[in-house]
């Protein structure tokens, strides 16, 4: 397991949480384990309590499993529900990018610029764990350009079934287009082409449909 950091701002529960997030959106848990709650503990230099606490926090967002006189177990993953939660990304970010089209300043598209270079520069040597972060931020920036950051970050838990396909996209799909959509849709906002922006932004969430097939072929035991 990836043992992260602990900021000063978040108590035990919430560390415990998103380390479990991280390892299990990355694979490195993988679907099907079995969790326990000693081990964790003793990994994360926390007591029980806050383990546990997390383990049921993430079982209200169908991450992990709580089976009777077992223990906990990271679910499968689920292409309906990446489905479910691919299409509230659609819906919202079809607005957001005609909004960034609208506002958008130089100095945002720059850094946005510069984040499209660092995606392709990791993803030609392989670390999806940083492009995954990349990729995250780069729409995390629109949100904060079109001025609705509280709105991403409600969307958070929703899209995270969302966001176990896509790290197994990045390792499965040969030709990955995730990184010239980007390219592509920064371009039409710097046009302030919202039509075309939205369209490229359409598209662009709507390749996990797409990759579904090279997807399951890499990993059939990861999903139902």
């Amino acid at each position: 397991m990836q043992v992260l950091d602990r900021n000063n701002r978040e108590n035990a529960r919430e560390y415990v949480a998103r380390v479990l997030k991280k390892n299990i959106i990355n694979c490195t848990i993988k679907p099907g384990e079995m969790l326990s709650e000693n081990v964790l503990a003793e990994q994360l230099h926390v007591s029980r309590t806050p383990v546990r606490e997390a383990l049921v926090e993430l079982s209200k967002l169908r991450l992990i499993e709580v089976i009777p006189q077992k223990g906990s177990m990271v679910t499968m993953i689920d292409y309906d529900l990446a489905a479910d939660a691919n299409f509230s990304r659609k819906v919202l970010e079809h607005a957001i990018i005609e909004l960034c089209c609208a506002i958008g300043d130089e100095g945002d598209l720059d850094r946005l610029q510069g984040n499209v270079e660092l995606q392709d520069f990791y993803y030609k040597r392989g670390n999806y764990d940083k492009l995954l972060e990349l990729d995250d931020e780069f729409h995390h920036q629109l949100f904060i350009l079109a001025k609705k950051e509280r709105v991403y970050q409600h969307l958070r838990d929703i899209v995270i079934h969302f966001d176990r396909i896509r790290y197994l996209s990045l390792i499965a799909v040969v030709d990955l287009k995730a990184i010239s959509d980007h390219a592509a849709i920064l371009k039409a906002v710097q046009k302030k082409n919202k039509k075309q922006a939205a369209e490229l932004m359409d598209q662009h969430l709507s390749r996990f449909v797409m990759d579904k097939e090279a997807i399951l072929k890499r990993f059939p035991d990861y999903i139902i």
